[in-house]
């Protein structure tokens, strides 16, 4: 069958993704990037040879999240916490709610 990645641009990430593509696990691989990937790791994704007969599909989305599992996703945004939580920032909460709403909706 074919897979399809939600993939955040780390080096440990690419590791991972040319292990599984080594293994054969899928037929094909689509690989969708929540930001652009560097060079030096696509030069390292680019250079296997079953890279580039199993990817058949290269993204990037521009999202400012990173995933963590398969129902899980953080934007590392370190401001979350005390807006949502602080009483001092009640008036905040609306518009970082907003904000929120709009990078998911925009990630699908």
């Amino acid at each position: 069958m074919d897979a399809i990645y939600l993939l955040s641009p780390q080096p440990h990430i690419v590791d991972c993704l040319i292990a599984d593509i080594e293994r054969r696990r899928y037929k094909r691989c689509f690989l969708v990037w929540t930001s652009v990937l560097d060079p030096p790791l696509r030069r390292r994704l680019d250079s296997s040879p079953l890279a580039q007969q199993q990817i058949a599909g290269f993204e990037t989305l521009s999202i400012d999240y990173f995933p963590r599992e398969s129902h899980l996703v953080t934007f590392r945004d370190p401001w979350s916490f005390p807006v949502l939580y602080h009483p001092a920032c009640n008036g905040l909460v609306k518009k970082h709610m907003e904000d929120l709403a709009q990078k998911v909706w925009e990630a699908v």
